[in-house]
């Protein structure tokens, strides 16, 4: 039916990879609404507001928590509602749920606060055509030994996810809430398409949103692009003051 369908056009934006949480979260306030006696709108905007995705793997389904929070899910509006509203069946498979995310959050927040970041380098590590490494790998983590022995705390996929036994599908949530911490971020590329892949645009995409929210700091997005004109840049990075590598 309609809900049904609304529904799952919501729910798309958290499995996406990687997953598009503000998206996801628009579309169910719309959702709620329309059908404001209805529980999947609430259940759905909570797994939003929360950073839930849930990854499949052999069958099983597992929560993974991709954003910071001390509070507890159980404690929320949106979940007291999502059990107010849900028949009988449906309230006790949430009640199970939410359980479930409180504890893989709380061992996810053990994890995370490990590593803090002040700068977060964002960059394309591996082209797809010869799906070797870029040359932006080797000087971002030149980069980063540069920082880092400046004192600053980095974020470098290669080297900090390593560093604390993060590897393969895991690193994700770990990524999120190291953009979520980190007072600038820093993206660079030497070629136009590697600002437009899937991973490397997400991040810059969401810092600056972070700005536009003024959760961070105007002019704490650095732009760096070698080998190319700024004019091949994406449309959202032109309308910052981006540095010439080359030079």
């Amino acid at each position: 039916n309609e809900q049904d369908i609304e529904y799952n056009d919501a729910i798309k934006y958290l499995i996406d990879t990687p997953p598009r949480f503000e998206e996801a979260e628009s579309r169910f306030d719309l959702i709620i609404k329309k059908y404001p006696n209805w529980s999947s709108g609430y259940w759905g905007r909570l797994l939003a507001k929360y950073g839930i995705k849930y990854e499949y793997d052999k069958g099983k389904s597992t929560p993974s928590c991709y954003i910071e929070s001390y509070d507890d899910i159980r404690e929320s509006d949106d979940y007291k509602k999502a059990l107010k509203y849900a028949p009988d069946n449906l309230r006790m498979k949430y009640q199970a749920e939410a359980e479930k995310i409180a504890n893989v959050s709380k061992i996810w927040r053990e994890k995370a606060s490990r590593i803090n970041t002040d700068i977060f380098i964002s960059f394309k590590g591996t082209d797809d055509e010869t799906n070797n490494d870029t040359i932006d790998r080797t000087n971002m983590r030149e980069l980063y030994w540069y920082l880092t022995n400046k004192g600053y705390k980095v974020f470098f996929s290669d080297v900090t996810l390593n560093a604390n036994g993060i590897y393969g599908e895991n690193c994700e949530p770990f990524i999120f809430d190291a953009i979520l911490k980190a007072k600038v971020m820093i993206v660079y590329g030497t070629k136009p398409e590697y600002f437009t892949s899937t991973w490397v645009q997400n991040e810059w995409r969401r810092y600056n949103l972070a700005i536009a929210n003024e959760k961070k700091k105007e002019g704490s997005l650095i732009v760096c692009y070698e080998g190319f004109d700024a004019r091949e840049l994406p449309i959202a990075l032109k309308k910052i003051q981006a540095i010439n590598a080359d030079t």
